[in-house]
C-alpha cells in the first residue's frame, strides 16, 4: 500500500531555499505534493484558496514575518524556519501555536529530517483531533446520556483497608438533576452515605471494600466490574432503585484511583418483578390447576378413544355379517332371476349398510385428525394417475345422472408429486361426489393446473366444477365446520354426515395446502384443492392425463381361481360372532379354500399348533383380534413363542389409528378390517396363501 501523500504549503521569500526544498522532495521522491508562496500575502491566499496538512513559514518575508501569519493558519500545524542564530524567534513562534521548528543552516542539512519534521506534526495534529473529538463525543454522550455517569475516589487514599473508607464524588453528568433532583455543584459536595438508604450503603461498601484489597494486588486479570441494586436517595426524600456498575479505575503507576460508576433507574423494573412473582404464584397454582384438568382431560381423551373403538367394533361387527349376507344374496337374485323389487330391496340394504360405514369411517378419521393421529406419508406417485383412478371411479355414479364428467389439463403439471396417494384421492372422490350429489343437470369439470405455471411455486391445483344449486356466502361460511351443511334442508333432501368437507380441508393442509370455494345461487360451485407437490428440480411435466390403468385388484372370479389353484389350501378361521364366522367361511368356500374354524382365541392355538405338528399346517390363520377365552393378539403372540412360522392375518373391527401397527407387532404378518370386502378380502388371503405354498 502507498504512503499517503501530504499537501505542503512552502511560505519563503527566498526563491533559492524554495527551489532546493523542492529539488529535494523530488530527488528523494518523498510523497508530498508542493504548493510554494514568496510573501505573507501570497501565503494567506493560498490558505484562503485550499486546505493543507502542513505549512512550512519562513521567519523574514518580504511584506512581514512568519510570526504575523501564524495566527491565521487556524488549525494547519505548521513549522517555523529560522535563519541560524534565531532560536528566540523559534521559540516564540513555539508560543503562537507552531508546532516545530527548523534552523536553516547555510549547507541547508535541514532538510534531510523536514521529512520526518513534517510527518511528526502532521501525526501529532491528526491525534489531536481524534483526542479533542473522542472528548467531545464523550462529553456529549456524559451531558446527554439517559443514566447516571459518575466517579468517585476515596477521600483520603492512604487510608488502612481494614477501615471503613469515606468516597466522595469527582464527577456527576448532568442527568443527576433528571435522575436524582440535584444539581451537579449540590450532589459533588454529598458523600455516599447522603445518596443511599443505610440498607444500600453497607451492601456498596462492603463490596468496594473487598474489591479495594483485590485492586491492591494489581492482578491484572482481576475483573474490575461489579453490578449492584441500590436504593438511592433523592433531593426530596424519596427512594428509587438503581442498577450500579462500577469499574475499579487505577493510576499510571497501577495503583487504585477510584471507580467509575453508571447508575440506571430500575425502579420500574423492581416492581414489575415484584408483579411477576406475584404472577408467578399465581400461575403455579393456575398450573397446578391445569394439570389436574389436563389429567382429567387425558382420562376424558382415553375414554373417548376407548368409546371409539368399541364403537367402531360392535358396529363393523354386525355391518360385516349385514354386508356379506347381502351381497351374497344379491349374487343368488341375480342369478336366479329374481323380481326387480326383490333386487332393489337388497340393494337398498347395501347401499344404506355402506352408508352407514361411511358414517363411521368419517367420525373416524375425524377423531384421528383432531387427536394428530393420522399419518400422512410422501411419496412419489403421479397426480395424472391418482385423478385418471379417481374418474373412472366416480364416472358411474356422475353417468346414473346423466351428467358428463370431464377433466381438463390446461397447462403442464409435474410428472410426479411428492404426496399420500390414498388421502389424495380421498379428498378429490370426496369433492366429484358432492358435485354429482348437488348438480341436477349440466356437467361437471375436474380442472388440474399449477397456479404459477412460470415460477417456482410448488402446488398443484385441482379445481372441481359443477353446474349444479350453489350457495351463498352465508352457507359457505358454515361448509366446513363438522356436521354442518348449507342449511338444514340439505340433509333432508341431499343426505349425508356434513363431515366429508371437514375431513377433506383438513386432509388438503396436512397435504400442504387448502382448500377454497367460489359459488353462485343457482350458478354452481368451483371447490379448489391445493396440494403440496415437494420439490420439483429435474421432474419432468406433462399435459395430458394418464388413462386409468387397467384394474390391478383381484376380481372374485380370478380370485376364486387363485385360492383354488393353491394346492390343498388350507384356512383356519378365528372368529367369534357366529354371523360373520358363517359369511367368511361361505365367502373362502366358494372361492376354493377348506375352511376349519375356531371359536376362540384358545381353541384357534390349539388347532393351529395340532395341524402344524401333525405336519399339515395350515396356509393361512385368519385371527379375529377380539374373542373371549383368550384374545387374537394373546393367540398369535403365543403361536409365535411356540416357533409357529406360517402365515397369520388379523381381521379385526377396530380401525382407530395404530391398530394396524399392534396387530403387527403382536405377530401378524397381515391386517384386514372388517366389514370384509370379498374382493380385497380374497386376495389378501391369497397372497399369503400362495406365499406359504411357495415357502
Amino acid at each position: 500500500m502507498s504512503e499517503q501523500r501530504l499537501r505542503i504549503l512552502l511560505i519563503d521569500d527566498d526563491r533559492v531555499d524554495r527551489m532546493a526544498v523542492r529539488r529535494h522532495v523530488k530527488a528523494c521522491a518523498l510523497p508530498f505534493d508542493l504548493t510554494e508562496a514568496g510573501s505573507c500575502a501570497e501565503g494567506a491566499a493560498r490558505l484562503a484558496e485550499s486546505t493543507y496538512d502542513a505549512v512550512l513559514l519562513d521567519y523574514l518575508l518580504g511584506d512581514g514575518t512568519g510570526l504575523d501569519l501564524l495566527p491565521q493558519l487556524g488549525n494547519t500545524p505548521a513549522v517555523f524556519l529560522t535563519g541560524e542564530g534565531n532560536e528566540e524567534v523559534a521559540v516564540e513562534a513555539m508560543r503562537l501555536g507552531a508546532y516545530d521548528y527548523l534552523i536553516k543552516d547555510h549547507d541547508r542539512n535541514y532538510l534531510t529530517i523536514l521529512p520526518a519534521t513534517l510527518r511528526n506534526v502532521v501525526s501529532r495534529r491528526q491525534s489531536e483531533e481524534a483526542l479533542r473529538a473522542s472528548e467531545e463525543c464523550y462529553r456529549l454522550i456524559t451531558d446527554n446520556v439517559s443514566d447516571l455517569i459518575w466517579t468517585a475516589t476515596l477521600e483520603a487514599p492512604d487510608v488502612e483497608v481494614s477501615a471503613e473508607p469515606q468516597w466522595r464524588y469527582t464527577y456527576v453528568s448532568p442527568s443527576v438533576k433528571r435522575l436524582l433532583g440535584y444539581g451537579v455543584e449540590e450532589f459533588l459536595a454529598l458523600q455516599l452515605a447522603d445518596v443511599l438508604t443505610p440498607e444500600s450503603y453497607r451492601t456498596a461498601i462492603d463490596v468496594l471494600t473487598g474489591e479495594l484489597a483485590l485492586e491492591q494486588q494489581a492482578d491484572p486479570d482481576l475483573d474490575r466490574q461489579r453490578t449492584l441494586e441500590l436504593q438511592h436517595v433523592l433531593a426530596d426524600g424519596s427512594a428509587r432503585w438503581f442498577e450500579v456498575t462500577v469499574v475499579f479505575l487505577r493510576d499510571g503507576e497501577n495503583r487504585p484511583a477510584g471507580v467509575l460508576g453508571v447508575s440506571r433507574d430500575i425502579t420500574e423494573r423492581k416492581r414489575t418483578e415484584r408483579e411477576l412473582t406475584r404472577y408467578a404464584a399465581e400461575l403455579e397454582a393456575a398450573n397446578a390447576r391445569l394439570k389436574e384438568l389436563h389429567t382429567a382431560s387425558q382420562g376424558a381423551t382415553r375414554a373417548k378413544t376407548e368409546f371409539l373403538t368399541n364403537m367402531s367394533h360392535e358396529i363393523r361387527t354386525p355391518l360385516t355379517a349385514i354386508l356379506g349376507f347381502a351381497e351374497e344374496t344379491l349374487a343368488e337374485a341375480v342369478a336366479s332371476s329374481a323380481a326387480p323389487h326383490t333386487l332393489e330391496a337388497v340393494r337398498t340394504i347395501i347401499r344404506n349398510g355402506e352408508h352407514l360405514l361411511k358414517i363411521i369411517n368419517d367420525i373416524l378419521d375425524l377423531s384421528k385428525i383432531e387427536a394428530g393421529k393420522l399419518d400422512i406419508e410422501r411419496v412419489a406417485c403421479s397426480p395424472s394417475q391418482v385423478v385418471a383412478e379417481t374418474v373412472r371411479l366416480m364416472q358411474v355414479r356422475a353417468e346414473a345422472k346423466n351428467l358428463p364428467l370431464r377433466v381438463e389439463c390446461p397447462g403442464p403439471i409435474p410428472a410426479t408429486i411428492q404426496s399420500d396417494t390414498t388421502r389424495l384421492r380421498q379428498v378429490l372422490i370426496n369433492l366429484i361426489g358432492n358435485a354429482v350429489k348437488f348438480t341436477p343437470s349440466g356437467e361437471i369439470r375436474l380442472v388440474v393446473h399449477r397456479p404459477h405455471p412460470a415460477g417456482d411455486d410448488e402446488t398443484i391445483c385441482f379445481d372441481v366444477v359443477d353446474t349444479g344449486i350453489g350457495m351463498t356466502a352465508e352457507q359457505v361460511s358454515r361448509l366446513f365446520q363438522p356436521f354442518s351443511q348449507a342449511d338444514s334442508s340439505t340433509t333432508r333432501k341431499f343426505g349425508g354426515t356434513g363431515l366429508g368437507l371437514t375431513i377433506s380441508r383438513r386432509l388438503a393442509r396436512k397435504l400442504g395446502g387448502d382448500i377454497t370455494v367460489t359459488s353462485t345461487v343457482g350458478g354452481g360451485s368451483t371447490f379448489r384443492l391445493t396440494v403440496a407437490t415437494g420439490p420439483l428440480d429435474g421432474v419432468p411435466m406433462v399435459d395430458t392425463i394418464l388413462e386409468s390403468p387397467s384394474e390391478t385388484s383381484a376380481s372374485p372370479a380370478a380370485t376364486s381361481g387363485q385360492l383354488a389353484s393353491c394346492l390343498n389350501c388350507r384356512v383356519l378361521l378365528a372368529e367369534d360372532a357366529p354371523d360373520n364366522q358363517r359369511l367368511m367361511s361361505v365367502v373362502l368356500r366358494k372361492a376354493g379354500a377348506e375352511v376349519t374354524t375356531a371359536d376362540n382365541g384358545q381353541s384357534a392355538l390349539e388347532a393351529t399348533l395340532e395341524a402344524w405338528r401333525s405336519g399339515h399346517p395350515f396356509d393361512v390363520v385368519l385371527m379375529d383380534m377380539q374373542m373371549p377365552v383368550l384374545d387374537g393378539y394373546g393367540a398369535t403372540r403365543k403361536l409365535r413363542t411356540e416357533g409357529y412360522p406360517g402365515a397369520i392375518v388379523a381381521v379385526t373391527a377396530h380401525a382407530m389409528s395404530g391398530e394396524k401397527d399392534k396387530c403387527l407387532a403382536a405377530g401378524c404378518d397381515g391386517y384386514a378390517t372388517k366389514p370384509i370386502q370379498r374382493e380385497t378380502f380374497l386376495a389378501t388371503v391369497a397372497q399369503f396363501a400362495t406365499a406359504t405354498a411357495r415357502a
